[in-house]
């Protein structure tokens, strides 16, 4: 008796490329397709043969061709979007979930998470705004990419350390005296601003206006 067996599309009536009499299902190619296996009978007075039925679709969890990769710079206060990554899977439609993670370790993307990574930041989110723990650290996201066949993960490159926060003004600055007199002198206050690590400098430059919302001659600075 000799067995073949025969991938075919989703009709299940057209059926191509002899896959041999046993074999296991390992090639990514042949997910979404029907298997069939024609069996033919041998003997001394001839022989026959039989297709049996049509099994499938194929299905394969999803597969990771391309690492989930992270937008932006790593900074104290700046949002951070990561990809999904791209995937191979069938059948559609694929799901994918996000997990956060604090290393101590720069590191390549990687299909497990690496042991430097000790911290769950406890973020399912595609999105995470680093925090001031974060400062000098690096971060990494894992997304795991699910359909009706399995379930699969892949951890993106670790971030640059973490960067302290840019400032960010919260209350304007402002001059002491609302209708300034020559000969007199005006003072400036900083206003409110927050950053990371929080101390900072400040400079000035004053300015000599036509209007009073239109910059002109610069005069000094401090």
């Amino acid at each position: 008796t000799a067995y073949e067996i025969y991938q075919c599309d989703w009709s299940s009536d057209v059926c191509s490329s002899d896959l041999g009499s046993s074999f296991a299902i390992a090639d990514a190619t042949l997910a979404g397709s029907y298997l069939r296996a024609l069996v033919t009978a041998t003997t001394s007075a001839g022989s026959a043969t039989y297709a049996t039925a049509a099994f499938g679709p194929v299905t394969a969890s999803p597969v990771n061709s391309r690492a989930p990769t992270l937008s932006n710079v790593a900074a104290v206060g700046t949002l951070l979007t990561s990809g999904t990554g791209t995937w191979s899977a069938y059948p559609l439609p694929v799901a994918y979930t996000y997990a956060w993670y604090r290393c101590t370790a720069s590191g390549s993307a990687a299909a497990t998470l690496p042991s430097s990574c000790t911290v769950d930041l406890g973020v399912s989110a595609s999105s995470y705004t680093p925090v001031i723990a974060d400062f000098g650290q690096f971060l990494r996201v894992k997304v795991t990419a699910t359909n009706d066949a399995g379930t699969s993960s892949y951890v993106s490159k670790a971030t640059s350390a973490v960067i302290g926060q840019v400032p960010s003004k919260v209350a304007d600055p402002a001059i002491d005296s609302a209708a300034p007199v020559v000969g007199t002198a005006v003072n400036a206050s900083t206003g409110t601003w927050t950053a990371y690590p929080a101390t900072i400098a400040y400079s000035y430059a004053w300015y000599a206006c036509t209007t009073a919302d239109r910059k002109s001659t610069r005069l000094n600075s401090s």
